[in-house]
């Protein structure tokens, strides 16, 4: 999503230049104008040398310090000086994810959904360099360090499947047709919040629907986005076990 990477917006251009990964770009070759917030944490890698760490922006005394995980040590630059010396040093800053909603895939395919830290309620937390996300009822936290988080980060718009058997479908089960009721998924994509304030422990998905009349064309289509637990939805399923449309 755009707001990932307005900070670091230039990156992807980059990576597609020099033909590689954003993580394989060494801070040397990044141009120095990163858009940052202050009192705002974003992660910071380097390729070289492995090193992992939190950039902290402090605009009040104008510093920004660099708390470098892999090692334990801290880097402090003036406020004038903090985008050359990181560039110096061979870091890059990382994408992040501020927003609410966001979910990611565990190599097992099990969904999670990244929610805020309880003592800071922020997504991201600058002890270890972690986000925290849940997968299940039980509320249970996982942690993940950025890097791997952005290998299995979902983009909006992935198709996802609902559970018909779930309390959110079976909030929806009117809306099943009656030729495809022995059906256990209704497809769903991933969405944004639709609000100002965001239930940050739902996940936003959005639902096709279509007329009753059978030869309805697709442009007749609505959508309608919803919100529903992550534990109510499965990333992959077998044979075509779905319901691609609701009906209105």
């Amino acid at each position: 999503m755009p707001e990932d990477v307005m900070h670091c917006g230039f990156l992807f251009s980059l990576a597609k230049t020099l033909h590689c990964s954003i993580l394989d770009i060494p801070g040397r070759v990044v141009p120095s104008d990163y858009e940052i917030v202050s009192m705002t944490h974003y992660s910071v890698w380097n390729c070289i040398d492995k090193l992992y760490g939190t950039l902290i922006v402090d605009h009040q005394v104008r510093l920004v310090s660099v708390f470098v995980h892999t090692t334990n040590s801290i880097l402090q630059w003036t406020y004038d000086e903090w985008a050359n010396k990181l560039k110096e040093k061979d870091f890059i800053m990382l994408p992040m994810i501020f927003r609410s909603g966001a979910c990611i895939v565990q190599p097992d395919g099990v969904l999670g959904l990244i929610v805020p830290w309880p003592d800071t309620q922020r997504n991201y937390n600058e002890d270890g360099g972690k986000y925290h996300y849940i997968t299940n009822m039980d509320g249970t936290l996982h942690e993940m360090q950025t890097l791997a988080l952005l290998q299995h980060l979902l983009p909006v718009g992935t198709e996802l499947y609902l559970d018909v058997h779930s309390i959110s479908g079976i909030l929806l089960r009117s809306k099943i047709p009656r030729n495809q009721e022995h059906l256990r998924y209704i497809v769903v994509r991933l969405n944004t919040p639709s609000v100002m304030h965001p239930d940050v422990n739902k996940v936003y998905v959005t639902y096709l629907q279509r007329p009753s009349k059978a030869n309805a064309s697709v442009s007749t289509f609505s959508s309608t986005t919803i919100t529903v637990d992550v534990w109510e939805l499965v990333s992959a399923i077998g044979e075509e076990d779905y319901i691609p449309a609701l009906m209105m």
